[in-house]
């Protein structure tokens, strides 16, 4: 996992929680001022990246995310993701020393835009489409007869999220999520790669693949009482009525 994202994450969420939160903690419209949510994240990743390679990796980190309302179906959302995938192989011969090789690649996305909500009481689909950044850093390393030789390459691109999910409300102000994307990347083929072959830089588009799942922590109106207490509807009309 990427310490370096992880910990500036977290530290921008703890900064909006305390000095937005709680200025709408005490707001009511009959909407969600804001969610902050937290999860796992499958990723399947396209490996083409200019050389035209058709491999996959299966990829797992975490997911967090957070929205501001705007009106009861549409909202300014914050999706940021660190998946990762590693591998290694040592080699065998007889006639040959053995050798050992390493690789990882580790991905983090970073975008922004609407989330538009579709209001369904205990359970809410929404859909979204964000653009924004996919740094991607590939680390190897080969070693044989004490000897160990290593790189590193990163690359930063475009990214498109499309898809959306839905919300199971457990509390006033407390859901499980799972969602599902297509993520657009356009990574090229790294520059010292391309020097080494002796070939141009070029770019592709990668179509990449994510599922997530989590839990959702909802400020402001929270979420209705008839979203979580569905044997109490007079409740929760007259306190709707009386929010009116």
């Amino acid at each position: 996992m990427n310490t370096k994202f992880t910990r500036g994450t977290i530290a921008a969420l703890l900064l909006f929680a305390t000095t937005t939160i709680p200025k709408l903690w005490a707001q009511d419209e009959g909407w969600a001022k804001v969610e902050v949510s937290l999860g796992y994240t499958y990723a399947n990743i396209d490996q083409n990246v200019g050389f035209g390679s058709g491999k996959r990796l299966s990829s797992n980190g975490i997911n967090l995310g957070g929205t501001i309302g705007i009106n009861k179906w549409l909202a300014a959302e914050l999706n940021t993701a660190n998946v990762t995938h590693s591998e290694s192989l040592t080699s065998f011969n007889a006639s040959l020393p053995s050798v050992t090789g390493t690789t990882s690649q580790d991905n983090n996305t970073y975008t922004f835009g609407p989330r538009f909500v579709l209001d369904r009481g205990k359970v809410r689909p929404y859909a979204h489409a964000l653009i924004g950044v996919d740094h991607q850093d590939l680390s190897f390393s080969v070693s044989t007869l004490g000897v160990s030789v290593s790189q590193h390459i990163t690359d930063n691109a475009l990214a498109a999220l499309v898809g959306g999910g839905v919300e199971l409300a457990v509390s006033k102000h407390v859901a499980l999520m799972a969602e599902g994307d297509y993520l657009l990347t356009r990574h090229g083929s790294p520059a010292i790669l391309s020097t080494v072959l002796g070939v141009p830089g070029t770019t592709a588009t990668q179509n990449n693949f994510r599922s997530s799942v989590g839990i959702v922590f909802r400020f402001g109106s929270g979420f209705e009482k008839k979203a979580y207490e569905p044997g109490d509807h007079s409740a929760a009309i007259s306190e709707r009525n009386h929010s009116m």
